[in-house]
C-alpha cells in the first residue's frame, strides 16, 4: 500500500479542482471539500483503505491560472505540509488567450507555464513529496516522503 494512516494529499489547481470548495483550502465535511474530482478521490480512497485515515485538501481556486498557483503554492500547499500533492492547472492559462488577446499581461505563455509546472514540481512542498511529469512516465520522478 502506497499511503500510512493521516498521509494528507494536497489538491491544487484550478475550477476543475476548486469546484465550490472551501476557499483557500478546504477539507472535512459537507461542502468543504466541494463537488469536483478531489470529491471522488476522497471517496475511493474512504472506500479502499477503510482502515487507514488519508487526509485529503482542496486547494483549488477557480479562475487561477499557473501564474496565481505560483503566487500561493506555499501558503496553500507547502505549508501545509502534504505527504502527496496533485497539480491540475492549465484550463485558464490557455484561456485568456482568447478570451482576453487584448490583456496580454494576464496570458500565460506556454513557457512561463512549463516553468511554473517545474518551480512547484521541485519545490517538493519542501519535504519531499512525491512528484510526477507526464514527460516522465507514469512511475518515472514519483517518490513518497
Amino acid at each position: 500500500m502506497i499511503f500510512e494512516n493521516m498521509d494528507r494529499i494536497v489538491f491544487a489547481g484550478d475550477s476543475v479542482t476548486d469546484m465550490g470548495s472551501q476557499c483557500p483550502v478546504g477539507e472535512g465535511l459537507f461542502d468543504n471539500l466541494g463537488h469536483s474530482y478531489v470529491r471522488v478521490i476522497d471517496n475511493l480512497l474512504a472506500a479502499a483503505y477503510p482502515e487507514i485515515k488519508i487526509r485529503v485538501t482542496n486547494s483549488g481556486i477557480s479562475g487561477n491560472t499557473s501564474r496565481d498557483l505560483l503566487e500561493r503554492f506555499g501558503r496553500d500547499v507547502v505549508n501545509l505540509k502534504p505527504q502527496w500533492v496533485s497539480i491540475c492547472i492549465g484550463i485558464n492559462d490557455v484561456w485568456r488567450q482568447f478570451d482576453s488577446p487584448a490583456l496580454p499581461d494576464t496570458q500565460v505563455q506556454p513557457e512561463e507555464y512549463q516553468n511554473t509546472v517545474l518551480q512547484t514540481q521541485y519545490s517538493n512542498c519542501g519535504r519531499g513529496a512525491p512528484h510526477h511529469s507526464p514527460r516522465q512516465g507514469r512511475n518515472a520522478g514519483s517518490r513518497r516522503t
